[in-house]
């Protein structure tokens, strides 16, 4: 390779590597800007939520209504809508309308 082609190559290499430099650069600035808000949040309070219990979940889903049934006669409406926290793990209407007949 020519003198002229090796300067040509250096020249190519060195504005690659500058800007690959930049953008490093500049993704620390807004990483420092972002790391700041982040900070500033954190010192705000958290919004205000309001409470919502399994049963009012359940019926603002909209297909849990056979689950909302089996709470209902086992009498569990009162327990799940006053106290816990509880976890559900809940099938909705169609996995149990797949049970057989009689299952449910």
């Amino acid at each position: 390779m020519s003198g002229a082609g090796l300067f040509i190559v250096g020249v190519l290499v060195t504005l690659i590597v500058a800007a690959a430099m930049a953008l490093l650069v500049y993704a620390a600035i807004l990483d420092g800007r972002d790391a700041a808000a982040r900070r500033a949040a954190d010192r705000e309070p958290p919004p205000a939520r309001r409470a919502v219990d399994i049963l009012q979940t359940a019926r603002a889903a909209g297909s849990l209504h056979t689950l909302l049934t089996a709470i209902d006669r086992a009498g569990l409406s009162d327990v799940l809508e006053h106290e816990g926290p509880y976890t559900v793990f809940a099938p909705s209407d169609e996995a149990f309308a797949n049970l057989p007949d009689g299952a449910v």
